[in-house]
């Protein structure tokens, strides 16, 4: 779905009441008709039109018949808003009122006061913006493969939320290097590559509950809206969750991962690149911006000089977000994940099996962050030859005395033991499990 589209049925519900009536009514459509006229963008048209239509509803009162005190009485009620978003209403309402009175040059007396905040003054400064640690812990507190997408989209592609909310399903296409997304932004159509959130969309399309390729690519999971495409709303909320159970103490919200991303992007491409990669004008002058705040850059350049950086620590900064190969199946696997989930459903296959071995068994596995595995409790030999034909990699010691006693290690060597749940470091073992069990 076209974005354009999107805010075109915006402007429609809007226009159709909810929660307005009579005068007020046909004010707000007679200001959308001007609007047009004056060639807003869709998107410019509906968030005026959103600020004019809660106005009307919040305060109950004809738009000709509010006070000055009415208004301030209002704006009072907003003081939850960003100072950026509480100028932007301020700035929409004097020019909906200038509108309303039929000024060309100065403002009435009911908004002549208002005076919006110098929002220059306040910009983001690097310590504000999210990092890519930042998002690895976003997408570790989801627990939803669509969650996890989302965070990866928005964060990697740097596009707008409202671009990422019109792709389809067939707006996604899997390459060589991971994945492509078309998306229809404000300057027009534009292709954008990813590469670390390639495993997370994978997974998610997998689990898509809805099998067509029209669908949205992104939707909701409320009972109310279940299925319909998720709404910007939607997605604040839910990284305002994610943030909460992350410990994120930032300000998380869509457009923040835009600024986070492209302010990083800022000292490894040239503006020209960066334009294009934002999704700007030729003229514009946003680029500025970012390649100011990414003046971090310049301190790594610096810090390097003077031997207080190594460059490889300076270059593996960046690689919290980094795909990484799966240990057994050498599948390109999510940068927060252990295992390819082709090796995740292996291992719980194998373990539901080995549950089922013998009478009083027990399950006894569990994941390890270097190798996949590992077990706390008794096991005998049919059981770990079953895991060993799982994870061909995995050496196990068993102390015949105590088969509570398990050793595990990796192809490089790197050993742990484990008795009864109590991690003991270990050399690597010489011989294999089916050395042992051959006794």
């Amino acid at each position: 779905m076209a974005l354009s589209d999107v805010h075109k049925r915006q402007i429609e519900d809007l226009l159709r009441g909810r929660g307005l009536h009579g005068e007020k009514l046909a004010i707000l459509c007679r200001y959308d008709e001007d609007l047009r006229i004056e060639q807003k963008s869709l998107a410019r048209q509906y968030n005026i039109l959103q600020v004019i239509h809660r106005l009307g509803v919040d305060t109950g009162i004809n738009y000709r018949d509010l006070t000055k005190d009415d208004l301030k009485s209002w704006l009072a009620t907003l003081d939850n808003l960003k100072t950026s978003s509480m100028s932007t209403y301020q700035v929409i309402v004097k020019q909906f009122f200038k509108w309303l009175y039929g000024l060309d040059d100065d403002y009435p007396d009911i908004v002549r006061w208002i005076k919006p905040p110098n929002v220059r003054k306040q910009r983001k400064i690097p310590t504000d913006l999210i990092t890519p640690d930042d998002v690895k812990a976003l997408i570790d507190a989801a627990d939803h493969p669509r969650d996890r997408a989302l965070v990866a989209l928005i964060y990697e592609s740097a596009c707008r939320v409202g671009e990422i909310m019109t792709l389809d399903v067939k707006d996604l296409t899997f390459d060589q290097y991971g994945a492509v997304i078309v998306v229809d932004g404000k300057t027009g159509m534009c292709r954008v590559q990813l590469i670390m959130t390639s495993p997370y969309l994978s997974q998610w399309i997998d689990q898509h509950p809805l099998h067509d390729r029209t669908a949205p690519l992104f939707v909701s999971f409320a009972n109310s809206n279940y299925g319909a495409r998720m709404s910007e709303d939607g997605v604040r909320s839910t990284l305002k969750t994610l943030a909460k159970r992350a410990g994120i103490e930032k300000h998380v919200y869509p457009h923040l991962f835009r600024h986070s991303h492209l302010t990083e992007l800022a000292g490894d491409f040239t503006e020209q690149q960066l334009k294009i990669i934002a999704g700007w004008a030729g003229d514009s002058r946003m680029v500025a911006i970012y390649v100011h705040l990414s003046g971090t850059d310049v301190d790594k350049k610096m810090l390097e000089k003077v031997g207080l950086l190594d460059r490889e620590e300076s270059e593996d900064a960046g690689d919290a977000l980094k795909p990484k190969n799966c240990p057994r199946c050498r599948e390109t696997n999510p940068a927060t994940a252990q295992l390819s989930e082709h090796s995740q459903n292996q291992f719980l296959q194998c373990s539901d099996r080995i549950d089922r071995t013998g009478p009083g068994s027990r399950k006894c596995f569990d994941f390890h962050p270097e190798i996949g595995i590992r077990t706390s409790e008794e096991v005998d030999c049919d059981r770990l030859q079953n895991l060993c034909a799982c994870y061909e990699h995995v050496l196990v010691d068993i102390e015949p005395a105590r088969m509570g006693r398990i050793r595990l290690a990796d192809r490089n060597g790197r050993s742990d033991e484990y008795i009864r749940g109590e991690r003991v470091p270990v050399a690597c073992p010489r011989e294999s499990l089916h050395q042992r069990c051959d006794r």
